[in-house]
């Protein structure tokens, strides 16, 4: 739970490529948080993004985790910031 209510994270399966993906949708916001393999662009990634207005369209922060757990910790830790 963040100071913003709760964030209830669900499979992002429009998310193609990733091993894993889950969004959260908190009124105009968008968590993001993804599990890329490595490919011939560069090494897996464990990553997060904070979208907001207008219509969850910009990206407002974004980072790297070790672990998908911490992605998630991350990306709610961004949007309490806000």
């Amino acid at each position: 739970m963040t100071e913003h209510g709760e964030v209830t994270w669900q499979t992002d399966s429009e998310f193609i490529g990733a091993n894993h993906a889950e969004h959260a949708m908190v009124g105009d916001y968008e968590l993001l948080v993804f599990d890329l393999p490595a490919d011939r662009a560069g090494p897996a990634v464990i990553g997060w993004e904070l979208f907001g207005p207008p219509r969850r369209e910009e990206l407002i922060a974004h980072g790297e985790a070790q672990t998908f757990e911490d992605a998630k910790a991350a990306a709610e830790r961004a949007f309490d910031k806000l």
